[in-house]
């Protein structure tokens, strides 16, 4: 039954990766991470019981890991056009106030814009540099190859819970 869930799982992972084109799908990139996600979690407790199940895991752990920082990578820069909006608003506010009090000048050294677009800026390059990593190790044939082990994985782990349950049958 677990082999056969790990086959299972890891089609959708196929699946999942093989919807991801450009750094702009995040949803797709968020259902990848959460089908690995799944399936080092279904390959965890069997590990042991099939030659190579170790090594999958920790390949397992460094997908998750890859693309756990993409994601974190995201979650930052949707942090920072929120504040970058708030900071708009708080500045639209300045300037009606201050026109509104017949000031001439708006406070234009208290721009916070400026720092958070440096701030995405260096979030984005990060963001392209993860991305990059993703795609040359999991995407396109290197995803192909990764999740095809994988899946033998779990048509071996499925064959050798058969044979033993063959054998106990036959006892």
């Amino acid at each position: 039954m677990t082999g056969e869930r790990l086959q299972a799982t890891a089609q959708t992972l196929r699946e999942a990766l093989a919807k991801i084109q450009t750094v702009t799908d995040t949803t797709e990139i968020h259902a990848a991470r959460i089908a690995g996600k799944r399936l080092r979690y279904l390959l965890e407790p069997v590990a042991s019981e099939i030659p190579g199940g170790s090594a999958a895991v920790r390949k397992m752990k460094r997908f998750q890991d890859e693309f756990g920082l993409l994601n974190d990578a995201f979650v930052r820069m949707a942090e920072i056009e929120d504040a970058a909006q708030a900071a708009g608003a708080e500045q639209a506010r300045v300037a009606l106030h201050g026109a509104l009090a017949a000031r001439s000048r708006a406070r234009a050294t208290d721009d916070p814009v400026r720092g958070l677009v440096a701030i995405a800026r260096s979030v984005q390059r990060e963001t392209g540099r993860r991305f990059r990593a993703v795609a040359r190790d999991y995407l396109g044939s290197s995803g192909g190859s990764f999740v095809l082990s994988l899946t033998r994985l779990g048509a071996r782990l499925a064959r050798d819970h058969q044979s033993l349950l063959d054998k106990e049958l036959a006892s």
